[in-house]
């Protein structure tokens, strides 16, 4: 048992608690404002302190009631990077505020400037700013007070999450050729033909009369890909319309409708809403419906196209809509984690001060990232993707990746990465 001692109470002291304590070290705790009430192994979180115990010393942040911007200085525990650092203490910082403020995503709050897609920009974040946007310090930070902790009281248990791997896989194009329409296969044939692209030119005309397969319908292959490593993926389906930045076929197929059906009814399946359907209610509501889920599972998984959304707004939508988890969070240009941490963690609403039902799932890599924005060949995108999984279990993590089907393929761009992924699933999967 743990004890942790404050002067005052709140609903950031207690989800953050919560989520340390509880969820990352497995361990019964209580918080109390009375010294009689202390029982087992002490954390005194106040100005004061007794001999026995651990003490941080607190900051005001866990216990305000407002947004602001917030003045962030770094300092260094045994040669990790801490936040909101302190004079006194048995560690330096306040340990607690700082993984509050990474894990409810205060900054994006308080940063008004958006990306051209309207997203929270990589680089206004601390941890690119400051260099440890690959590393899951609030993991870090909770795992070295749990080692100060059984220094001082060797009887005090503990019990750790299992390192686990989840794959998923965003289905935003099944066709490249396939059910894009006439006027659609005239344009691109006479593009094709223009630029002297004879190759592209035939295989679109072998795929749309049918005498060759379309590369990019692979689900099943997909699906098989995954179920002999007995892997159990997570599919974001695309359910909107054709557009600018949504690559979806103008109309489905037979042979579409049966996989995805024979994919959920096996595996949890999510929504995964065309660009502007994170910021339209309506068309949010309208995707959800057309949505086929596992019908014996009561997840509800999210997962943004563009991973476009805005905090709180489109967690709240999340919220009132029935969704149970969203798996958005991670940045498309950088690899690594959003949150500094590779748990799983319920979403804070600092606008409600409250803890909502709403569960985020870390994202630790994506495929577009590796590939398109720092330039890494399958090869050199596999060494990236097995470091950051020995850093996530090494610290009893959920190593999450990103990867579209279309790109486990080996055509056009994308040409080596079936087998890469192949050697990712046996390399990544649990022992």
């Amino acid at each position: 048992m743990i004890t942790i001692y404050t002067k005052n109470t709140s609903n950031r002291l207690t989800y953050i608690c919560n989520q340390l304590f509880h969820r990352i070290l497995g361990c019964d705790y209580v918080i109390t404002t009375n010294k009689d009430e202390i029982k087992g192994f002490p954390i005194w979180y106040s100005d004061e302190c007794e001999n026995n115990g651990i003490h941080i010393k607190p900051v005001t942040l866990l216990f305000e009631q407002d947004i602001h911007p917030q003045e962030i200085q770094l300092g260094t525990w045994e040669n990790l990077t801490t936040l909101f650092p302190t004079e006194s203490g048995d560690i330096p910082f306040d340990l607690l505020a700082a993984s509050f403020f990474l894990l409810s995503r205060y900054e994006e709050y308080t940063c008004h400037k958006k990306d051209i897609h309207g997203r929270y920009p990589v680089e206004e974040s601390i941890a690119f700013q400051n260099g440890f946007l690959t590393e899951p310090l609030v993991d870090r930070w909770i795992l070295k007070l749990k080692d100060l902790i059984q220094q001082k009281d060797i009887n005090q248990q503990f019990k750790l999450p299992s390192y686990r791997f989840i794959p998923t896989i965003d289905v935003d194009n099944i066709y490249a050729f396939r059910n894009h329409g006439l006027l659609q296969f005239i344009y691109c044939s006479v593009r094709d033909f223009i630029k002297g692209n004879k190759t592209l030119l035939k295989q679109r005309y072998d795929v749309v009369t049918r005498e060759k397969k379309d590369p990019f319908f692979n689900l099943s292959m997909v699906y098989n890909l995954h179920k002999k490593r007995n892997i159990h993926p997570v599919f974001f389906f695309h359910c909107g319309t054709f557009g600018k930045h949504d690559k979806r076929s103008i109309y489905p197929s037979y042979s579409y409708l049966k996989v995805r059906k024979q994919i959920a009814s096996e595996d949890i399946v999510g929504l995964h809403p065309s660009y502007h359907a994170s910021q339209h209610p309506l068309f949010f509501k309208t995707e959800k419906a057309l949505m086929l889920w596992n019908k014996n599972s009561e997840e509800r998984p999210n997962r943004f196209h563009y991973l476009r959304f805005c905090i709180p707004e489109t967690y709240t939508l999340l919220e009132k809509n029935g969704f149970t988890s969203d798996w958005s969070l991670c940045y498309s240009t950088q690899v690594g984690f959003r949150a500094s941490t590779s748990h799983p963690f319920y979403f804070y609403n600092l606008k409600e001060e409250r803890e909502t039902t709403l569960q985020l799932y870390p994202t630790a890599v994506m495929d577009k990232t590796l590939k398109s924005d720092l330039g890494l060949n399958p090869e050199s995108s596999l060494e990236y993707i097995m470091k950051l999984k020995e850093v996530v279990e090494s610290v009893h993590g959920t190593f999450i990746t990103l990867f579209h089907n279309e790109h486990i393929t080996d055509v056009f761009a994308w040409k080596g990465w079936h087998n890469m992924y192949e050697v990712l699933l046996s390399k990544c999967k649990e022992k």
